[in-house]
C-alpha cells in the first residue's frame, strides 16, 4: 500500500476500535483527494530517505545506542496536553506485521534550565519534546521522550532551522519553506521522514539543528535520530550529530580545533539484509592524524561488513595467516594484502637463515599518528607452527621517540597505543592507503641483517611523500633483536596555533660501504614555505641548530647515534627524497 505522511490540523478525536478502523480506512481512501486540496507548502516531507549519516564536510559524532528513551504516557491530562501540539501523521502500516496502522508524532520544544540567557539564534535555549501515538484496531498507545540525563541533554538541543537550510533533499525545500503560511510551528524546527525506501517499514529519521557561538568559534549541529517502531514501541536505536565548525579570530584553541581531523559516517539502506550498510572513517590514532582509517558495519545489527571496494576473498584475517600463506607459497601477491587490524600490508623481507629452522618475516603496513609512517612488524614462524609477532620499535634521527605518536590536549607528544586505534566494536584500518615500498640490503652476515626501506605514500599523485628507514635484525640467544630508525622524511606535522612544519629529517646520508653505518646531517622541524624568522619558520625560538651524527648498529641493542658536530648558524634546508632514496637539500629562500 502506498505510504503517506501528512500534517493533521485537527485535534485528534478518540475512537472506539471499530470506529478507529473505519476512520483509518476512510482516511486512506480519501487522502489522495485531500492532498489535492492542500497547497504545496502545506505538505510535510514524505520522501523516504534511505540514508543515515553526515555529509563529507561535516564532523560526525556517532553516539550509537544513545541514552535517550521513550516512556509510556498514561496520564489523561498529559495526553490532553500533547494533543494540543503540532502533529505529523504516517498512515497505512500493516497491522498484522507491525501491531498498528498509524503513527503520529507530536513535536514541541521546551526551555532548558540554565540556558535562558541565550538568544535562541546563535545558541539554542530549547530542547526537543516529542510524543508518539500508535493506533491499531484494538486501541491506541502513547509514548513520550523521557527527560534526558545531563550528559545526553545536548543531543536534544533544538532551534528553528535557518532559511538557508535545505536539508538533504534540496528539491523538496518548497515543502518546508513555502511562500505561504507553514502547516504548523514545528515544521521549521524538525523534519521527520521514513528512513528507508520500504514504505511499509516503520523506521523514521528525525532531523533538527542548533548552533553554538563561542568567542573564537562558531558551530552548527544537525542532529539525526533513527526511531524504530517495528515492535510498535518507539525506540531511538541510533543517533548522530553532524557538525560544521568555523574558527573566528586568532585564538590557538580555535585554530587547533579547526585543524583537527574529523569522523565521517555514511550509511545506505541495503534491501538484501534489511539494514543500513555503513562506512565510518576516523583520524587514524590522533586528532591531527596524517591518515584516515575506516570501518564498515551494519547499523541495526551492529555486525561487521566487508569493505565495499574489496573482494572478500582478498581479505586475510591475521598476520599469522599471511605468514603461513607466504611460507607455503599459497598466495600470489605479497604487497598491499588487506589484513584485518592492519590494513594493506606488504612483505619487506623473508629470511630463512637468521635463526635455525625459523622463517623470519618483516611486514609493513600504514602507521597511525601525526606524520605519515610505516608500522613495522616482525614475525617468526617455526616448523611446528609456533608463531610470534612483535612491533619493531622505531625512533627518529631528529630526536623523536617514535614516529607513531599523537599530540595530546596539552600539546605533548605521546606514543600511540592499541587503545587509540580501535572503535567500540571493530578496528579502524586505513583500507585505502596507497603505500609502496622499496628495500635493499645494507649489511648481511651470519645472524645479522640490515636493510633500508623507502616508503612512498601517493606514488601516483602529483606530490608523493617519501620516508627512509634503516632496519636491523640481529639473532641474540635464539631471539631476534629488531630496531628501526626513521632517517629522513617529507611529512608535514601540525605544531599548534595554526602552524604546520616539515618533520625533522636527515639533510644528507653518507654511508660506509658494506656496513650499516653512516654519517648523517640532521635538522629539526622547519617550515620551508615561510619567510619569517619566528614564527612560523621554526616551532621553537632559537637557536635552531643543524648537527652531524654518526649512525651505527650497537650489538644486541639496535641503532644508535653519536653527535659529531653542531652548527647553529647554518640555515635549515628544504629536503626532497627521490624514488631511489637519494636526498636533495636546498635553501627555500
Amino acid at each position: 500500500m502506498q505510504h503517506r505522511a501528512y500534517n493533521d490540523f485537527l485535534v485528534p478525536r478518540r475512537h472506539s476500535p471499530s470506529a478507529e478502523k473505519a476512520h483509518a480506512l476512510r482516511a486512506r481512501r480519501l487522502l489522495p483527494v485531500a492532498l489535492l486540496l492542500l497547497p504545496l507548502y502545506g505538505l510535510s516531507q514524505i520522501k523516504p530517505v534511505g540514508q543515515f549519516g553526515c555529509g563529507q564536510d561535516q564532523r560526525a559524532s556517532f553516539y550509537g545506542r544513545p541514552d535517550l528513551k521513550f516512556v509510556a504516557v498514561g496520564s489523561p491530562d498529559a495526553i490532553k496536553q500533547w494533543k494540543t501540539r503540532p502533529v505529523l501523521v504516517f498512515d497505512g502500516f500493516e497491522s498484522v506485521k507491525n501491531g498498528f496502522t498509524r503513527a503520529e508524532f507530536y513535536r514541541w520544544h521546551l526551555p532548558v534550565p540554565g540556558r535562558e540567557e541565550f538568544d535562541g539564534t546563535n545558541n539554542s535555549k530549547d530542547r526537543l519534546a516529542l510524543a508518539v501515538r500508535v493506533v491499531a484496531s484494538g486501541g491506541e498507545r502513547w509514548f513520550e521522550l523521557a527527560n534526558p540525563e545531563k550528559e545526553a541533554e545536548d543531543q536534544l538541543y533544538i532551534q528553528p532551522r535557518g532559511e538557508s537550510d535545505t536539508s538533504e533533499n534540496p528539491g523538496d525545500t518548497g515543502e518546508q519553506h513555502g511562500s505561504g503560511p507553514k502547516p504548523d510551528e514545528m515544521t521549521g524546527w524538525i523534519s521527520i521522514q521514513l528512513a528507508t525506501p520500504d514504505v511499509g517499514l516503520p523506521l523514521f529519521i528525525l532531523k533538527y539543528q542548533h548552533s553554538d557561538l563561542e568567542v573564537y568559534s562558531a558551530s552548527s549541529f544537525e542532529s539525526k535520530l533513527l526511531v524504530d517502531l517495528r515492535t510498535s514501541t518507539p525506540q531511538i536505536v541510533e543517533a548522530v550529530s553532524c557538525a560544521s565548525f568555523e574558527s573566528i579570530g586568532g585564538a590557538c584553541s580555535a585554530q587547533d580545533e579547526g585543524h583537527e581531523g574529523h569522523d565521517t559516517l555514511e550509511c545506505q539502506w541495503d534491501n538484501k539484509v534489511s539494514d543500513f550498510r555503513c562506512t565510518m572513517t576516523v583520524p587514524y590514532g590522533s586528532p591531527y592524524a596524517a591518515r584516515m582509517a575506516q570501518t564498515d558495519f551494519y547499523l541495526l545489527s551492529d555486525k561487521p561488513a566487508n569493505p565495499t571496494n574489496r573482494d572478500p576473498a582478498e581479505l586475510v584475517s591475521s598476520l599469522r595467516d599471511l605468514a603461513f600463506l607466504i611460507r607455503n607459497n599459497n598466495i600470489n601477491r605479497t604487497a598491499g594484502v588487506l589484513v584485518s587490524g592492519l590494513g594493506p600490508t606488504t612483505l619487506l623481507e623473508h629470511f630463512k637463515d637468521l635463526l635455525p629452522e625459523t622463517d623470519v618475516f618483516v611486514f609493513a603496513s600504514p602507521g597511525a599518528g601525526d606524520m605519515l609512517n610505516a608500522h613495522l612488524s616482525l614475525v617468526t614462524l617455526k616448523p611446528d607452527g609456533k608463531f610470534d609477532r612483535q612491533a619493531i620499535p622505531k625512533w627518529g634521527i631528529a630526536g623523536d621517540v617514535t614516529d607513531e605518536y599523537k599530540t595530546d590536549g596539552h600539546k605533548d607528544i605521546v606514543p600511540i597505543n592499541a587503545g587509540d586505534l580501535y572503535g567500540a566494536s571493530e578496528s579502524y584500518v586505513p583500507i585505502d592507503a596507497d603505500d609502496a615500498y622499496r628495500t635493499h640490503v645494507l649489511e648481511q652476515r651470519p645472524g645479522f641483517r640490515a636493510v633500508d626501506t623507502i616508503l612512498t605514500v601517493g606514488a601516483e599523485k602529483k606530490n608523493p611523500v617519501r620516508v627512509i628507514y634503516w632496519l636491523g635484525l640481529e639473532a641474540v640467544d635464539g631471539n631476534i633483536v629488531a630496531n628501526a630508525v626513521r632517517l629522513a622524511g617529507e611529512s608535514w606535522v601540525y605544531g599548534g596555533c595554526g602552524e604546520e612544519y616539515r618533520e625533522g629529517t636527515a639533510r644528507f646520508i653518507r654511508r660506509k660501504a658494506g656496513v650499516a653505518e653512516a654519517t648523517v646531517g640532521v635538522q629539526g622541524r622547519y617550515n620551508p614555505e615561510s619567510s619569517n624568522a619566528f614564527p612560523p619558520d621554526y616551532p621553537t625560538e632559537g637557536p635552531n641548530c643543524v648537527w652531524t651524527d654518526l649512525l651505527h648498529w650497537k650489538a644486541g641493542a639496535g641503532f644508535r647515534v653519536r653527535k659529531l658536530a653542531e652548527d647553529c648558524k647554518a640555515p635549515h634546508e628544504e629536503v626532497k627524497i627521490a624514488d631511489d632514496g637519494s636526498i636533495k637539500a636546498s635553501s627555500s629562500h
